[in-house]
């Protein structure tokens, strides 16, 4: 499993790469600071066990595990915001709106949900598995997160502690999952 985390942290680093000296550096550096600041990267190397699960060379679906992986550090980001639990650390860290502030933070989620999808249907997910095939998997992480249940949860966290069910919000935040793998025989 550590090759495998490894291997996911290089490719978040190419698929996200610093941008010294450009108008959205301190976006990009928010976004980095989230996406490769630690965590066990349980989603991607459960993409890629999946996918050699199923016959897939996970080499060719690792575009499709860090879209993944973008996802949920987007989530995070957008979690922790003041508006929303208000939490200050995030993996024993600051989170990103403590050192980025509330506006970068919030930017720094929303680029990576967009980079997601880049990465999703990048020339090298197109290389690799086809366009068809990158289309559809990007359509199914975009159907999981966008899931009502996910929105929901997050909604019911903003309720008044004395709401009824406020006390379940945290066991139904987790995304609906995908039931096929478009990398399948890759």
């Amino acid at each position: 499993m550590e090759d495998r985390v490894k291997r996911i942290e290089k490719a978040l680093d190419h698929f996200l790469p610093e941008r010294k000296g450009s108008l959205s550096e301190t976006v990009t550096d928010a976004m980095r600071y989230s996406l490769l600041n630690g965590g066990k990267r349980v989603r991607a190397v459960l993409t890629l066990a999946f996918c050699e699960l199923c016959g897939g060379d996970e080499d060719m679906a690792m575009p499709f595990a860090c879209a993944v992986e973008m996802v949920h550090a987007y989530s995070l980001i957008h979690d922790d915001l003041p508006c929303m639990d208000n939490d200050d650390m995030r993996r024993g860290k600051p989170s990103n709106h403590k050192v980025y502030g509330e506006n970068y933070a919030l930017l720094a989620g929303d680029g990576l949900l967009t980079k997601a999808f880049e990465t999703a249907l990048s020339s090298e997910a197109f290389r690799n598995v086809g366009m068809e095939r990158a289309a559809y998997a990007a359509a199914v992480l975009a159907r999981c997160a966008a899931s009502t249940v996910w929105w929901a949860a997050s909604a019911l966290t903003l309720q008044p502690k004395t709401a009824p069910f406020h006390s379940m919000s945290c066991a139904k935040k987790t995304p609906a999952r995908p039931r096929t793998s478009s990398w399948r025989h890759a």
